[in-house]
């Protein structure tokens, strides 16, 4: 029997030799520490690897035999029953997808000096980015540097850990959104962008990766799968009513803010922006709906909003003067019914559509209560209105 054992540790010693890349899935298995390879589709695992810590004591001739016999406990090391599934994947699925977007994941910090009665003191803050273009410029979260002041010093260390320093180039605090320009050092090197969007709608349950740096860590990596593919801001308190969220089961931490949330295809699909005191729950800003506004930041260093002049409340609403709202002919008291053929059922869907089509002209369908001059009875009428936002 022992010399059974000391084969199987010896066939187990050999094939550990192999070094897991970064992402290669790991799980726990009873008192044994297993690596495993996932079959994408079923997940269904094949061991490939087992580390054993034994106690002398635990293996006497009678702890042995009850061990050996209790069979639900123990690992069943016949690869032979494992199911093959087909699948157009690897089996290190997750290894590959974040070795494509790791060179492009960078750690951002940020020292600042305060004053504490007659002495400085130096607050630091830590967070996460990558690179959007070949220039230099990274995407982070705007909270990341909210405590930014003139004097701060923003220090950026890429993947091969080569420091840089850098600056705000755009901020948005009511999407999160902040862009940091790099300041290279002698030729600036080419720096590589990640994919951002996806052409596939991600759906609940599919796998994720998130990469960031937590406490500092650089290019940590983990992964786990959609809980929700659409978490609305009001859901979570965001300011922002254009953006949504994913939420996920990934590990993310202090440190792990404006990193970025890929797909199996290596395509950012999320901006990891917020964690939730319990444990499993994290959520991150959806690139497809920020695309545009990403674009604004890094094109005109900030995001460009329409202002029409008309307040929509529930029962008071108005119309501000010198506003495109009473230029176009809006009244108080009306009620938009459509905006460019499309239904409008509440002040947030406007707001959103409005957000979307910053710099497209609206044709509006207002139903209006105006007074009949014969009898002096109320009438509701429908009228067409062609509103022009002002670019603010």
């Amino acid at each position: 029997m022992r010399s059974s054992f000391r084969s199987l540790g010896a066939r187990m010693m050999q094939i550990s030799c192999k070094i897991p890349r970064l992402g290669t899935v790991a799980f726990a298995v009873s008192s044994a520490a297993a690596f495993v390879d996932v079959n994408s589709d079923q997940l269904l695992p094949k061991l490939i690897c087992m580390q054993i810590e034994t106690d002398s004591a635990m293996f006497g001739s009678s702890m042995w035999r009850r061990w050996s016999e209790k069979k639900q406990d123990t690992v069943d090391l016949d690869l032979s029953r494992c199911i093959k599934c087909n699948s157009n994947r690897s089996n290190n699925f997750i290894a590959d997808a974040a070795e494509q977007v790791l060179d492009s994941v960078v750690n951002i910090l940020m020292e600042t000096e305060v004053s504490v009665w007659f002495s400085q003191k130096s607050v630091c803050s830590r967070g996460s980015g990558f690179f959007i273009t070949a220039d230099g410029k990274v995407l982070t979260n705007a909270h990341v540097v909210q405590d930014y002041v003139e004097g701060s010093k923003i220090t950026v260390t890429t993947s091969n850990g080569r420091e840089y320093g850098a600056y705000i180039h755009a901020v948005d605090y009511m999407s999160d959104l902040a862009i940091i320009a790099i300041i290279p050092d002698y030729e600036a090197p080419d720096w590589k962008p990640v994919h951002l969007g996806s052409n596939k709608e991600p759906r609940a349950g599919d796998w994720v990766v998130s990469i960031g740096n937590p406490f500092g860590l650089q290019n940590t990596v983990t992964a786990g799968v959609l809980s929700s593919h659409r978490r609305k801001s009001v859901e979570i308190g965001g300011l922002d009513s254009r953006i949504e969220y994913f939420q996920t089961d990934c590990v993310v931490h202090s440190g792990s803010s404006g990193g970025p949330l890929i797909n199996l295809d290596g395509e950012v699909i999320g901006i990891n922006t917020i964690r939730a005191d319990s444990e499993g729950i994290s959520f991150a800003i959806k690139v497809d709906h920020a695309m545009e506004m990403i674009y604004q930041l890094v094109d005109h260093g900030k995001i460009i909003r329409p202002w029409f002049g008309f307040g929509m409340v529930s029962l008071s609403p108005y119309i501000q003067p010198e506003s495109p709202a009473e230029k176009a002919g809006c009244c108080a008291g009306d009620v938009i019914i459509e905006v460019n053929s499309v239904p409008m059922t509440s002040a947030s869907q406007f707001l959103k559509y409005v957000g979307l089509n910053v710099d497209k002209r609206l044709n509006l369908l207002v139903e209006r209560n105006t007074m009949n001059e014969i009898d002096g009875t109320a009438k509701y009428s429908l009228i067409k209105l062609i509103i022009e936002p002002k670019i603010v």
